[in-house]
This record gives structure tokens, sequence and C-alpha cells, in this order.
């Protein structure tokens, strides 16, 4: 039983730390049609597809390909370091 407060303290402390950021559906069905022409285009054409060439085939402006590519862009930590020697 002693334990319990433990591993309760721990799960509190990583979900103050953890931020869940929740996209709309919408918005994951588009980029599941994204990287399915994507997909498509690279086995026909033998090369990366661009944002152009995906619009064509999903029938959406490359605007919003490119507001929906934004969204799903990898997250970085606040604490990353930047330049040569990696200060802050």
């Amino acid at each position: 039983m002693q334990k319990a407060w433990i591993r309760q303290g721990i799960t509190r402390a990583v979900a103050k730390q953890l931020h869940t950021i929740r996209l709309p559906h919408d918005l994951t069905k588009r980029l599941m049609q994204i990287k399915k022409a994507d997909i498509e285009l690279f086995q026909t054409l033998e090369l990366k597809p661009i944002i152009t060439e995906i619009s064509t085939v999903i029938d959406v402006c490359s605007k919003q390909i490119s507001k929906c590519l934004n969204a799903f862009r990898p997250l970085l930590s606040l604490k990353l370091g930047i330049g040569e020697e990696q200060e802050t």
C-alpha cells in the first residue's frame, strides 16, 4: 500500500507536465487523405510529390493542404538549445 502514494505522486507530476493538443476530426481525416495521395503519387512518379500535385488528386486547394501539414508538424521542446553551442 505504501507504493500507491508514490505512484499517484508520479502520475500527477506527469499529468501536470503533459498537455495534450486535440485537433478536429476533419483535420485528421484530411491528413489521412494527404498521406494516401502522397504515397500513391510517390509510387507512380517515383519522386516526392509537391503540394500542388497532391491538391489535384484530392481536389483540395494547396493552401488548405499546407495548413493541415502545419497543424501536424512535429512539436519541439521549448528547452531545446539553438545554435552551435546549443544554448537557449
